[in-house]
């Protein structure tokens, strides 16, 4: 070792520069704050979503909850999908798009449902949904079809943020320990 290795070995460890990590994520939320504006900015408060998003936005869904219901294979993001149906129908009801009546007792069951699969699937005993969750699930997959069709695009965009925030809730207080309630 020469003696500038000998000399570097000893120092202190110098502190990182640049802002520090509570900056960064202060920094992080503001962006995304922007990319919500955004968003909701672009989208038309008048006019229906674009038929492609429309279709696009059912396609996935249609797609996702047929694998899970045939049992072919379906992928985490078809159960991911799948289970953030009856999240969209809670957002649209609190923000009263869809009234509570429409959607209750399927919400319920729908709901129930995932909680068991996800049980059932840390248990080691794999993913699958009851026949009466399933049923439910499709009354949703109905009743959210027909609710898209009428909301403008950025009503459409709010729903979708609402969803965002509320799972990213769950997950946070998930991560805490708290009990997260369901249905």
């Amino acid at each position: 070792m020469n003696r500038e290795q000998r000399r570097a070995a000893k120092a202190k460890p110098r502190r990182p520069v640049g802002p520090p990590a509570y900056l960064l994520k202060l920094a992080d939320a503001a962006a995304q704050q922007t990319e919500r504006a955004a968003l909701r900015s672009k989208a038309n408060p008048d006019a229906p979503a674009p038929a492609e998003s429309q279709a696009l936005l059912i396609a996935t869904m249609a797609s996702a909850l047929e694998s899970i219901k045939r049992g072919k294979n379906p992928t985490e993001y078809d159960w991911r999908t799948v289970a953030d149906l009856p999240n969209i129908i809670e957002a649209m009801i609190r923000m009263e798009y869809l009234g509570k009546d429409d959607a209750e007792p399927h919400l319920h069951i729908a709901t129930t449902g995932l909680v068991e699969t996800r049980n059932r699937a840390i248990a080691g005993n794999g993913y699958r949904l009851t026949g009466e969750a399933l049923s439910s699930m499709s009354h949703l997959f109905d009743i959210y079809t027909a609710a898209i069709e009428q909301l403008t695009e950025r009503e459409t965009v709010e729903i979708m943020l609402n969803v965002a925030d509320f799972v990213r809730a769950a997950f946070r207080a998930m991560e805490r320990g708290e009990c997260v309630v369901v249905g």
